[in-house]
């Protein structure tokens, strides 16, 4: 996707909820087609919503993470861009 989009190759990482997740973002994409990559450290294959994140100890830097939030907020502030039709 980041070349597809168009990205520029600096690559911006930041550690959130206390280290448990590393985001890694390419901006300066083409359209503003931004790319980001959410890695959750030592989870698992299970969707991280807030099913299963409600339930964590109090305490634990995952408790009340969900994805799907954090997903609709990426695309909230990242609107695809309308098509312009070309004539032939």
């Amino acid at each position: 996707m980041v070349t597809r989009n168009g990205c520029s190759p600096r690559v911006v990482s930041k550690e959130l909820n206390a280290g448990s997740v590393l985001l890694t973002s390419w901006v300066d994409c083409k359209d503003k087609a931004d790319v980001a990559l959410y890695l959750i450290r030592d989870w698992g294959h299970v969707w991280p919503g807030s099913y299963f994140t409600a339930a964590l100890a109090e305490g634990d830097p995952l408790r009340n993470f969900d994805a799907a939030e954090t997903i609709w907020d990426f695309f909230k502030s990242h609107r695809r861009q309308p098509e312009i039709l070309r004539s032939n």
